[in-house]
């Protein structure tokens, strides 16, 4: 069976090496996206944060993620 695909979206407030290593130490292929284009269409995805929701907020608008998620969660409204 081939390994998960998991991107996980770069905000700039979180710890992506951690969570890139757990996803890797259970078998996942991880991936990074700092924008909408570096995801893949078929990955799942994790959103890391600390705590610094209002910074990650800004950012996601910022680098177009917040259209992207809507549009992948079916809700463009």
């Amino acid at each position: 069976m081939p390994a998960p695909i998991v991107t996980v979206i770069d905000t700039g407030t979180g710890n992506l090496h951690s969570v890139t290593k757990a996803l890797a130490a259970v078998g996942a292929e991880t991936r990074v996206a700092s924008r909408p284009d570096d995801v893949n269409e078929k990955s799942a995805l994790i959103l890391p944060g600390q705590g610094h929701f209002g910074t990650a907020m800004e950012r996601l608008h910022s680098r177009g993620f917040v259209s992207y998620l809507r549009h992948r969660l079916g809700r463009e409204n």
